[in-house]
């Protein structure tokens, strides 16, 4: 409930508000320099309000009682003169604030002193020479390490104190390293500026998950000369790459070097993509045709091509045995790439039995060591890795309208009626190319709709695994597979024995490096180089040469996984930068962001 005063007591309330008015005003300057930078060595002895421009104009003066010499560090009593200096300050409220600071110049009173006559330094102020305030180049280098040059001069107009975007990337780049101790355990990984051409370097403190430094090359000179400089690290996790291998045991001869656990599963399963596109026949489709489909003679296969092709011939040509049905235009480019491809490899292995080194071979043909190596391992042309599964609208259909075909119904127009009244929402074309596809896989020219084949349809879009899919079906946790990822596995283990032992020693390495089952590696290694897989052979070789790393990745628990993360966060912010800042302003950001 509210209190009703009487006159008298109002006239008190009236008198004391007029009191505590004229106090604010009479205070004006106090309050003015609690807002200073430093009010101790400050005095305010004017103030300019622009409404207009929303600006702020204070006029201080420096009172400082002890005024030190910047070279000999003794006090000077002897004032020489003074002089006007104008410093940007942090916004108050929403006006922009300029101070106009009148400070002193000193005679030194030290005969001895080679400095007769100096400013007195105000750094809690601003810097010598500064045009504005320590606590605004602050805020600032704040908002340049956090956004950048453009994003920060609009964030920096946005909040009262606008500035350009070279002066923001200035102040990062003035900022001063900070000093970090070296790290015990220390992780090593590559990063690209421009993928395939140059790459850079960092370095992060495994224990607090925060980079360190970034090195402009990933050569092994470079890290051991950081190593060198920096002794005191213990471990050093880093990929399979022979430079920083090189470097780490050059800079830090004393460090345990730990490979990488994702590194090692990636170049394995490299070696099992490698092992399956030698071997096509363990990509086939693992469903079984139904009766009354034909199958696909060798003798329609063009000579020097493996039969494993035959899935880029038209569908219903595959089916009735004969290269007379029409090819579209994707197909005809499709076999015409394949046909390049089987040349190329024709003329790499013609060269390879002359004699000629892979180098040559390269130069020759104008291709890259990489690409005739890997025609050198594989026994027929490689061909083209299938394409995933794509998501549909009308994947969920898909099911009914194979059901409904098999049934008889062989109308779309009819077959597209009943999934939109079963919630189909998708577009036209998508239903009717896909019932198309089923009658080019049954072998029904279009329009055709008497005399149809009376055999059972399955999903046209279903394409067999690529070597790739299958290396990842091995080396993924068997308790994570659906049962057709299983089966799929199975398959494969049946339709080669080659291809059920590589399976088996991928995944007993797999399980030795989830479980850091250290002691089995030289069983494994042994068993490996005796089974006659060049590919696993390879590389368990690899594995050799690099076996302490290696072992000591399946003992300890420290890997490359927190510096993975970093570079996620180095890529953000030099992608933010759009590839126009040097190399020293992207290290200063990214450690900062640490």
């Amino acid at each position: 409930m509210g209190q009703f005063y009487g006159s008298g007591a109002l006239l008190v309330i009236q008198v004391a508000l007029s009191n505590v008015v004229a106090e604010v005003m009479n205070n004006c300057f106090d309050l003015t320099s609690v807002l200073l930078p430093n009010p101790t060595q400050l005095e305010v002895t004017a103030l300019a309000f622009d409404l207009d421009c929303r600006h702020l104009t204070v006029g201080v003066t420096s009172v400082q009682a002890c005024v030190v010499c910047p070279s000999c560090k003794l006090p000077a009593t002897r004032v020489h003169s003074r002089y006007t200096r104008t410093l940007a300050d942090l916004p108050w409220a929403d006006f922009t604030v300029r101070l106009h600071l009148t400070t002193r110049k000193w005679f030194c009173s030290t005969p001895i002193c080679a400095r007769r006559i100096f400013t007195e330094r105000l750094p809690s102020v601003g810097a010598p020479w500064a045009r504005r305030t320590s606590r605004l180049s602050r805020r600032q280098r704040c908002l340049a390490q956090a956004l950048g040059g453009r994003a920060g001069t609009r964030l920096a107009t946005d909040v009262d104190h606008p500035t350009s975007r070279d002066t923001l990337l200035r102040v990062v780049r003035q900022t001063p390293d900070q000093e970090t101790p070296t790290p015990q355990h220390l992780g090593v990984d590559d990063f690209a500026f421009r993928k395939g051409q140059t790459y850079g370097t960092i370095l992060v403190d495994l224990d607090q998950g925060r980079p360190i430094d970034v090195l402009p090359d990933r050569t092994a000179d470079t890290l051991a000369q950081w190593l060198a400089a920096h002794p005191g690290v213990e471990l050093v996790s880093r990929d399979r790459a022979g430079a920083y291998a090189e470097g780490a045991t050059r800079g830090a001869p004393d460090a345990v070097q730990v490979a990488d656990r994702w590194h090692v599963l990636k170049n394995l399963g490299d070696a099992l993509s490698r092992l399956f596109a030698a071997h096509p026949h363990a990509l086939a489709p693992t469903s079984i045709p139904s009766e009354g489909s034909e199958k696909i003679e060798e003798t329609n296969v063009p000579p020097g091509h493996d039969a494993a092709i035959a899935s880029f011939l038209p569908l219903d040509a595959a089916r009735s045995g004969s290269l007379a049905a029409p090819q579209t235009k994707a197909e005809r480019l499709r076999q015409q790439r394949q046909d390049r491809r089987q040349t190329r490899y024709d003329q790499v292995h013609a060269l390879l039995e002359q004699g000629v080194s892979l180098r040559a071979i390269a130069q020759q043909l104008h291709l890259s060591r990489g690409t005739i190596r890997n025609y050198a391992r594989t026994p027929t042309a490689p061909t083209p890795q299938t394409r995933g599964k794509r998501v549909s609208l009308l994947d969920p259909y898909k099911s009914y309208l194979l059901e409904r075909w098999n049934a008889g119904c062989h109308v779309g127009t009819e077959l597209l009626r009943e999934i939109q009244e079963r919630g189909y929402r998708g577009g036209r074309s998508i239903a009717m190319d896909f019932i198309a596809s089923i009658r080019k896989q049954a072998g029904v020219a279009p329009m055709k709709r008497s005399g149809l084949p009376n055999q059972s349809a399955t999903d046209p879009s279903d394409r067999p695994p690529s070597s790739r899919d299958l290396a990842w079906l091995v080396l993924q946790r068997p308790e994570r597979l659906d049962e057709a990822e299983q089966t799929r596995l199975l398959k494969v283990q049946q339709a080669d024995p080659k291809l059920a032992l590589a399976v088996t020693l991928a995944q007993e390495f797999a399980v030795m490096v989830r479980e850091r089952q250290h002691e089995a590696l030289d069983g494994w290694l042994e068993r490996t180089e005796t089974s006659g897989l060049t590919d696993l052979r390879s590389f368990a070789g690899g594995i050799r040469r690099d076996y302490a790393a290696v072992k000591a990745a399946l003992t300890f628990d420290y890997s490359n996984g927190v510096v993975e993360g970093n570079i996620n966060r180095l890529k953000y912010l030099k992608r933010q930068m759009y590839g126009r800042a040097n190399f020293d302003l992207l290290r200063k950001r990214v450690l900062y962001a640490a």
